[in-house]
């Protein structure tokens, strides 16, 4: 696809957006070259404020990856936003990292807090779904902690599935790019287990009424990974 990069630096935010999103149809390797000529004819914090609209979690879709160039370009997008700080992209290369069992994964889940610390919902989902499934010998301390972090969150109920959808949605990317390790678990609720399987859906909210049949739900949607 020819890009002509005189023209980009006159284009509206909200129409290369439009653009961009166009493009994902047929693959990342298309919105990628496109990014790289925007990123050519605008300062960087045009790009910076760029993929702060366009955010990167809406790019955790495995059917974008449908070949070796849209994975490769996939991975040197996510290190470039790492380089500029974008915490969607950080989260995404320490999940990898720590689904994969790539390096220190304690090292990878203090990274990871640090996000959530600074208020990113998704790393504060991210913490919680990550320190239980990959680091079991101290999951009873992440959970109390990491939930209790969710559930104090002003908008926890409105952002918990979509959070959740998105942790899904990483999961199935890493395992088209990188060689995922498989958790052998199932979560139930220890008071009501025949509840959490059926808990969370796009159109339903968390239950108040029982703490462990949410936890047993929110894992149980992170692993239902649709293939």
């Amino acid at each position: 696809m020819k890009i002509e990069n005189n023209n980009l630096g006159s284009l509206p935010i909200d129409m290369i957006i439009v653009i961009m999103k166009l493009l994902l149809s047929s693959g990342f390797e298309d919105f990628f070259n496109f990014l790289k000529a925007l990123a050519q004819t605008q300062r960087m914090s045009a790009v910076i404020h760029l993929l702060e609209e366009f955010l990167v979690r809406d790019l955790y879709m495995p059917r974008i990856l449908a070949t070796q160039s849209d994975v490769t370009c996939f991975n040197r997008f996510v290190g470039i936003g790492e380089n500029l700080r974008i915490y969607d992209a950080i989260l995404y290369a320490r999940s990898r990292d720590i689904i994969c069992g790539f390096g220190n994964i304690d090292g990878h889940l203090t990274e990871v807090d640090l996000l959530a610390a600074n208020g990113h919902f998704l790393s504060m989902v991210g913490k919680f779904i990550l320190g239980i499934l990959y680091k079991k010998e101290s999951c009873s301390d992440i959970t109390v902690e990491a939930i209790v972090c969710i559930y104090k969150h002003p908008h926890n109920r409105r952002y918990i599935l979509s959070a959740l959808t998105h942790m899904r949605d990483m999961k199935s990317c890493i395992k088209v790019s990188s060689t995922a390790k498989d958790v052998d678990i199932n979560p139930t609720c220890i008071i009501h287990p025949k509840v959490a399987n059926a808990l969370f859906t796009y159109t339903r909210k968390p239950a108040d009424d029982c703490l462990f049949c949410n936890i047993a739900a929110m894992l149980n949607v992170f692993m239902n990974t649709e293939e």
